[in-house]
């Protein structure tokens, strides 16, 4: 074990000097990553909504519908967990905002394409 002592959660980053609410914790840290929280817009199929909801909690805003898809707003996720769900989903999943994480998600699937490879020509 660590010779450094633990710091209570609410001297945490993050914490704003509050408890620990482990709802809100896991639904922002998507399988336990922590890093840069993020506010990201993403479309998505009309599927998934229940998914999206089990996944990011009932604080996420569903925006733009269209007879297949759901733009979704979650105002406060890590980044690095969105990246995995977007990963995960990815045939169902377009991020839109920010177009940071839109970029990693299109070297993610240009690098797949060539370990498997498929050219970007068809």
């Amino acid at each position: 074990l660590l010779d450094t002592p633990i710091k209570p959660f609410d001297s945490l980053e993050g914490a704003d000097r509050r408890g620990l609410d482990l709802k809100q914790y896991l639904q922002q840290r998507l399988y336990m990553f922590n890093g840069e929280m993020i506010s990201a817009k993403f479309r998505v199929s009309k599927t998934l909504i229940s998914e999206i909801i089990d996944t990011f909690g009932k604080e996420v805003i569903f925006l733009a519908e269209t007879e297949t898809h759901v733009t979704v707003r979650v105002p406060r996720v890590s980044e690095e967990a969105l990246h995995r769900f977007a990963r995960m989903f990815l045939g169902d999943v377009v991020i839109t905002e920010p177009e940071s994480l839109a970029q990693k998600l299109r070297q993610d699937i240009n690098l797949a394409a060539e370990q498997y490879g498929i050219s970007g020509e068809g």
